[in-house]
């Protein structure tokens, strides 16, 4: 899907704009290095989230569905360029 938001092509791929993070939740009450080794390996103690990124290649803004749809329903593009400002690709077509 193409569409033009603020000059900025928009382009919806969930494929490039989704991926998994892996987190620690659960934590030793102990602060030694040997027993926060051991609870790192334990496969229980950690969760994935999906995080959606967003990418700006000079005049295109590569989106989630999920951001895409509330970038349409606020009419806010603002804070995705933040977010995808640390993101930033210089490309060829500056259009």
């Amino acid at each position: 899907m193409i569409e033009s938001i603020y000059g900025y092509r928009v382009y919806v791929n969930d494929t490039l704009c989704i991926e998994t993070e892996r987190s620690q939740i659960r934590f030793p009450r102990s602060k030694k290095s040997r027993i926060r080794k051991k609870w790192a390996k334990n496969q229980k103690n950690w969760t994935q989230r999906q995080v959606h990124k967003a990418f700006v290649v000079g005049r295109d803004i590569y989106l989630s569905t999920a951001t895409y749809e509330s970038v349409k329903a606020t009419g806010k593009l603002h804070p995705v360029l933040l977010l995808a400002n640390t993101k930033m690709i210089k490309g060829s077509n500056n259009g």
